[in-house]
């Protein structure tokens, strides 16, 4: 590339600061019923006093499900990774968390909890899921409980009897006893707006949820702009719902998947199902013979499950987890403590990069396609640019509008692979886009943009 280091060290730098500061913008408050919107910096958990909301617990890393009275250490190389004795009945993976079931009805969780949602209240349940900054449990009389961050109400479930619940990023969902479902929390793509009827099963995602009647059929409502809601015909027995795709489990063991053509839409080739679950960037089943298989963006392990039998399987943003024949758990995926080398980045690189909101975030509010940016910048920061390629077209793909940063650190990627027309086709989609807007283009942005092009032609130049 014909560009001092320097020169793209500062493009780089500049692009991943507007991505920061786009991705660190909280989504519209919600306004309570007679009351006044909350402020975007206002914690949303904890007891008030005096009028004032409480801070933030402080992060909680490595509690972990004790064994005999002391946290079970992570195994190396992966994120939120224990095979934790016990006798557990269920666990479930969320955003940089992890909550699991034992038999005494106990609920015990591990990993991110800046916003509560790794410290369950105590009591006895039959159910726990794992959000993004939030978890929910159904209590022994079928009652709901949620905590952790309730900013846009995920965690204020209503009253009432349920069967199941289901936590997603800002949204969680439940089937009443009477088979109706109700959902709460973040509704601006009508994600927390449930069909009517009579329901068996319900899963919320990242930007939409799914569920089965009785008979199997599938609906799904969000976000209507990515494939997700036009479900295929025919019967399931299980659903799953990730960030741009959702898969349901046919009574025959295959799996089909749809939504956008990335991040574990795709069906999996090989071997029949008996359970899946679908994360932000993958999807994981289990096949007839009990081994896990991952599918999807493989990037942060989370498609590489170790060669165990397991019972059952639940897939969080970037981690998943299962359960083995022995009542342990087993993790693998995303490591929050950055125990891959490659990872392993200085907290103003985190910042400045996007890694806080990529990881689940310190206090941050993101949108839906600041993970795939805040990873894509990680990984051109760190030279490694065909993941970083992979991530910033998916999130473009996502979204094709809005900051600049993403669209700046694709074009410098073009630029050095020598796709010169695509460079120069993306950095004017962006101006193009950005101009619709009637938003001011960033000053930050535009130097960026004007020494990329400059590149360009130089680079013709060169070439004639």
């Amino acid at each position: 590339m014909d560009t001092s280091s320097d020169s793209m060290r500062r493009i780089l730098m500049a692009a991943a600061l507007a991505f920061a500061a786009a991705c660190s913008q909280a989504p519209p408050p919600t306004v309570p019923a007679g009351g006044e919107p909350l402020a975007a910096s206002q914690p949303a958990h904890g007891p008030q006093a005096d009028g004032q909301r409480q801070p933030p617990p402080p992060h909680i890393r490595e509690p972990g499900p004790p064994v005999d009275g002391a946290p079970v250490e992570p195994v190396a190389g992966t994120t939120q990774a224990r095979a934790a004795p016990g006798d557990w009945v269920q666990v479930s993976a969320g955003g940089s968390h992890t909550c699991a079931l034992d038999r005494d009805g106990s609920i015990q969780c591990w990993g991110r909890s800046s916003e509560g949602q790794a410290s369950p209240p105590p009591g006895r349940y039959t159910q726990v899921s794992a959000g993004g900054s939030h978890s929910c449990a159904l209590r022994t009389d079928g009652t709901v409980a949620c905590w952790g961050d309730d900013w846009l109400g995920a965690a204020s479930p209503p009253p009432g009897r349920f069967q199941e619940v289901s936590a997603g990023l800002d949204t969680s969902c439940g089937l009443r006893d009477d088979g109706s479902i109700a959902c709460w929390g973040w509704d601006e793509q009508q994600q927390s707006s449930p069909p009517a009827g009579r329901f068996a099963l319900v899963r919320a995602g990242f930007g939409a949820a799914c569920a089965l009647d009785p008979q199997g059929q599938a609906s799904c409502w969000g976000d209507k702009t990515l494939g997700i809601t036009e479900v295929p015909q025919g019967a399931f027995t299980d659903i799953s719902a990730g960030q741009c795709h959702a898969c349901g489990l046919r009574d025959d063991g295959a799996v089909a998947c749809w939504g956008c053509r990335k991040n574990g839409a795709g069906s999996p080739t090989q071997g029949r199902f008996t359970a899946l679950s679908s994360g932000l960037l993958f999807t994981c089943g289990l096949r007839d013979d009990g081994q896990p298989l991952c599918w999807g963006h493989g990037a942060t392990g989370a498609t590489s499950p170790p060669e165990v039998a397991l019972t059952s399987i639940d897939a969080g943003f970037y981690h998943a987890c299962g359960l083995t024949p022995q009542a342990g758990i087993v993790c693998w995926g995303w490591n929050d403590e950055a125990q891959d080398p490659a990872l392993q980045l200085t907290r103003d690189q985190r910042v400045a990069s996007g890694a806080t909101m990529a990881e689940g975030g310190d206090d941050q509010r993101y949108g839906p396609t600041c993970p795939y940016e805040g990873l894509g910048m990680i990984y051109l920061r760190q030279d490694r640019k065909e993941l970083a390629r992979d991530y910033l077209e998916t999130a473009i793909e996502l979204r094709d509008g809005g900051e600049l940063g993403k669209y700046v650190a694709l074009a410098s990627i073009y630029l050095d692979e020598g796709r010169l027309d695509e460079a120069e086709a993306l950095l004017d989609r962006a101006l193009d886009l950005h101009r619709a807007s009637g938003k001011a283009i960033d000053p930050a942005s535009v130097g960026p943009i004007a020494a990329l092009q400059e590149q360009i032609q130089q680079r013709r130049s060169q070439e004639r």
